[in-house]
């Protein structure tokens, strides 16, 4: 970008004013103010062969650190007297008006020498690089006091001596191979006022879904793995809380569910700080997968019974199929090459075929639209929710620092609760829609034709509506007990939730792992029906496309 005229003249204007102010002592220099030095520069500065209390005289060895000095403001650190006791020439010429040998600005604060002037670092000549000056031997007191206020880099040396002279802490203390700056940046800084909450992300990278679940990417690190704090809600948020200065630095994550009860266990709350779900819920499994971000894991009695029963319910079938198909291959004999090769097709071909066969339903749309519409309905939102929920899933195991997994994995994230709404009320249109039409083909159908499969959709009906309950108590929970704010984009969730909140934070929190264990039920149910109803199509035909494309039949 370039600029030309009154704006070159204003931009140039801007950098010189910028320049003066950093130059003369402004804000920003004394941002930098620490209790550390860096004594690399100070064994070569010009003081480095003063004894410290040559001008900290206030500090006595035997009140010092004193826990009062620590809250007072930066000018308290600085004396002008103590300058002027070996540089009063240094008066007389402020007295003349110069400095330096140059005329001092009129509003220029020359009473306050460290705005510009560091007495750690000041040098020996001007220009001359700090390497090229020898360090100087430093005395028996200096060096008892750089024992707690030097570092070359305040962040990456062990815990500085100087912290550690307040904050003493046991043998348990983590992160002890750190510096107490790793975490706290502007501890070292004064006055020394309460210190901002660490980002414990800065290092680490959050858990996976098996260890937090989605609902636990709203709790800071402390809530679950500091001994020394209670987890406090406000906002949508869950921090930590200082309870024990002695063991808040405990970060091990205790075993069992000693931090679960925190929050879930209304008797060992500390305080009812957090009222969440009494129950402590497992992470999602396998089964959870076809709506949620879920785990390769089967957590819970509910999914293992059914998994158990759709794996024995499968197996039978194939051991059938292969039987009879081994019977009618004998009974046609070698098929002759002619027709094999009359239905075959390059492999490409194959594949898109496939791929339109499975996820855009290309046969039921060639045989019967209104059909293939009704089973849109029903099919879309699974494959949607699935895919999205396998997104999150890998992204918070693959990429972990990145911040879209746990956009994806928040349910309260606009276009996550948007998406989960819209497929939920899409997948109940299709439902309604199925169950007319069976009732519709029930009427024209003769009377020994077979029955329509009625328990298939109620099941999947019953199965959203528990997901949109269970939402709405989710939601109504969030509100009450985390001061979650109205969550507009999960517009049919917020139906349910309605419902719920005047029930109260207590009533809900107890009957929140109820309606979790009904879904689940619920879930385990129809997995497990599969095998044995029509909804075996989901996993037969898939199969029975890919052999078709595998054979080189057209369809």
């Amino acid at each position: 970008m370039y600029f030309s005229g009154p704006a070159a003249l204003a931009v140039m204007t801007g950098l010189c004013l910028l320049f003066v102010c950093l130059c003369s002592g402004s804000p920003a220099r004394a941002a930098h103010s620490s209790w550390l030095i860096q004594e690399d520069a100070f064994v070569r500065s010009a003081h480095a062969e003063l004894d410290c209390v040559q001008c900290h005289e206030s500090i006595g060895a035997d009140d010092h650190p004193s826990a009062e000095a620590l809250f007072q403001e930066k000018s308290t650190a600085f004396s002008l007297e103590s300058c002027l006791g070996c540089h009063p020439d240094v008066e007389e010429e402020l007295a003349a008006g110069t400095h330096a040998g140059k005329p001092v600005p009129p509003d220029a604060d020359m009473k306050d020498c460290v705005s510009c002037h560091d007495p750690h670092t000041v040098g020996f000549a001007a220009g001359q690089p700090e390497t090229e000056r020898p360090a100087a031997e430093l005395s028996e007191e200096s060096r008892q006091c750089l024992s707690c206020h030097a570092g070359k880099n305040v962040t990456d040396t062990a815990t500085p001596k100087l912290c550690l002279t307040c904050h003493e802490q046991g043998t348990a203390v983590t992160h002890t191979s750190l510096s107490c700056l790793s975490c706290h940046t502007t501890a070292a800084s004064f006055p020394h006022t309460d210190m901002p909450d660490v980002n414990c992300l800065s290092c680490h990278v959050r858990h996976t879904e098996s260890s937090i679940h989605d609902a636990h990417t709203r709790l800071s690190c402390t809530s679950c793995h500091s001994a020394g704090v209670q987890p406090v809600a406000k906002a949508g948020q869950v921090n930590a809380v200082t309870v024990s200065q002695e063991s808040v630095h405990t970060l091990h994550l205790p075993a069992g569910t000693a931090s679960c009860v925190r929050c879930h266990d209304a008797s060992a709350r500390p305080g009812g700080a957090v009222l969440a779900a009494e129950s402590i819920l497992p992470p999602k499994g396998v089964l959870c997968a076809g709506c949620h971000a879920a785990t390769l894991t089967v957590p819970d009695t509910p999914s293992q019974i059914g998994l158990g029963v759709f794996v024995l319910g499968f197996a039978g079938l194939a051991i059938l199929w292969l039987s009879a198909g081994r019977g009618a291959c004998a009974a046609a004999g070698p098929a002759a090459p002619a027709a094999q090769g009359a239905h075959t097709e390059s492999a490409c071909r194959r594949i898109a075929t496939l791929c339109a066969d499975i996820f855009l339903q290309a046969r039921l749309w060639r045989e019967n639209r209104l059909r293939w519409f009704i089973h849109a309905l029903i099919f879309f939102p699974f494959v949607i929710r699935a895919g999205w929920g396998l997104a999150a899933s890998l992204g918070a195991w693959l990429a972990p620092a990145s911040s879209w997994p746990w956009h994806l994995l928040a349910k309260d994230w606009p276009a996550t609760a948007l998406v989960n709404d819209i497929c939920g009320l899409l997948l109940l249109a299709g439902l309604v829609l199925a169950m007319w039409q069976q009732a519709v083909r029930q009427r024209t159908l003769p009377a020994n034709a077979p029955k329509a499969e009625w328990s298939v959709l109620i099941l999947l009906t019953v199965l959203t509506l528990t997901g949109f309950v269970l939402e709405g108590a989710r939601i109504a929970l969030d509100m009450l007990a985390l001061q979650a704010a109205d969550t507009g984009w999960a517009f049919a969730g917020m139906l349910f939730a309605k419902f719920f909140l005047p029930l109260g934070a207590e009533r809900l929190a107890g009957m929140y792992g109820s309606l979790w264990t009904v879904h689940a039920a619920v879930t385990a149910l129809t997995v497990a029906c599969i095998p044995f109803t029509r909804l075996r199509h989901i996993v037969t035909t898939p199969l029975f496309l890919l052999v078709q494309a595998l054979r080189g039949h057209r369809g």
